[in-house]
């Protein structure tokens, strides 16, 4: 019989879930998660909240943190499948090895191990850092308050005037060439 990792390893599709963790480590405490939605920053999403599931695959030694993507504030509620991102946390000696497994959404997030950076923009349409790994010390405290809101009023729609914009241009560019 294979393990989950000999599944993960040999191209599975995602890891099996495996019952969620009732008390967090506090190693793991620190993991957190900035998600974006089309490009602005959107949701911080922490190891200690609802929007993410903590398993333990080998006690006190080897973890799933798995986080949801969607956000109960957004217009389309969460689907609750914990696989944006998954990553394979292993622990030796006082450092922590990071793989960023899979990442499952069309979205992307920044993921942090308190206020460290270790994935920027995870995940997207081609599946950005999946495969990846980093290496982390776990002498770092929980994450802090979160990175500065979202954009508001005009600034929340520049990217997509930008965007337009552009697409105009480049319209109005081949029509003229015609």
């Amino acid at each position: 019989m294979q393990s989950v990792n000999d599944l993960i390893l040999a191209g599975a599709a995602a890891p099996i879930m495996l019952p969620p963790l009732e008390v967090i480590p506090d190693t793991l405490k620190p993991f957190w998660c900035f998600v974006h939605e089309l490009g602005i920053p959107k949701y911080t999403h922490t190891s200690d909240s609802k929007y993410c599931r903590i398993e333990e695959i080998q006690a006190g030694r080897e973890w799933y943190v798995r986080f949801e993507d969607m956000d109960e504030e957004a217009a389309k509620p969460p689907d609750w499948d914990y696989d944006e991102p998954i990553l394979h946390v292993v622990r030796t000696n006082d450092e922590l090895l990071v793989t960023l497994q899979k990442y499952g959404g069309w979205g992307y997030s920044d993921v942090y191990y308190g206020e460290k950076l270790i994935f920027k923009e995870a995940g997207g349409i081609i599946g950005r850092h999946v495969g990846k790994q980093e290496i982390v010390g776990t002498g770092v405290e929980p994450p802090p308050d979160g990175p500065p809101p979202p954009p508001v009023g005009f600034a929340k729609y520049l990217p997509y005037m930008l965007g337009a914009g552009l697409f105009v241009g480049m319209v109005a560019v081949a029509a003229k060439k015609k």
